[in-house]
């Protein structure tokens, strides 16, 4: 399933870039995730838990950052989740690119997602519909963060641009 959309951030987009790749500083605006580890600088791992109506779904697994380009302000993710131990999985290869907007930013996502189990294909229209509602919670609550004068933290980027540079020019992924 594809699923595209986008995002629009009251800040110009030097700020969005290191606001979206501080994970630990943005994990807790998404709407039902919480960030439970980071085993390297470019690998997350976590659970996200959500409600369509009655159906309520919980996946724990792991987010990889493949390609970081802070030249073209693209990252290319790739996402693995697993829905309890025999009740299927689910995967993503997640595209974000960063782009001026007036006074803004403006985030294009794209996202390429395989779900492997019948109670989540029986629920994708839905999660399709509601990615936009989703991307709003996400970006009010990032803007109330940062309102509350919580500001990520720059030092995680300086010392993890020389590998996210690496990996844009080695073209991993």
């Amino acid at each position: 399933m594809r699923i595209e959309s986008e995002l629009a951030l009251p800040m110009p987009p030097e700020e969005a870039w290191r606001v979206l790749l501080d994970i630990p500083f943005m994990a807790p605006c998404i709407p039902g995730a919480e960030l439970t580890d980071m085993p390297d600088e470019r690998t997350c791992v976590g659970r996200i838990r959500v409600r369509f109506g009655p159906v309520r779904l919980s996946y724990s697994g792991s987010a990889i950052l493949e390609t970081v380009d802070p030249d073209g302000m693209r990252v290319d993710m790739s996402v693995f989740g697993r829905r309890g131990r025999e009740h299927g999985e689910a995967r993503a290869r997640l595209t974000f690119l960063l782009s001026p907007s007036g006074e803004g930013t403006r985030v294009a996502i794209g996202a390429d997602v395989a779900v492997g189990d019948s109670v989540a294909r029986r629920v994708a229209a839905v999660v399709r519909g509601m990615t936009g509602e989703i991307l709003q919670q996400f970006s009010a609550r990032l803007c109330q963060r940062m309102a509350d004068g919580r500001m990520p933290d720059p030092a995680p980027l300086r010392l993890a641009g020389p590998v996210f540079r690496s990996l844009a020019i080695r073209g991993t992924s």
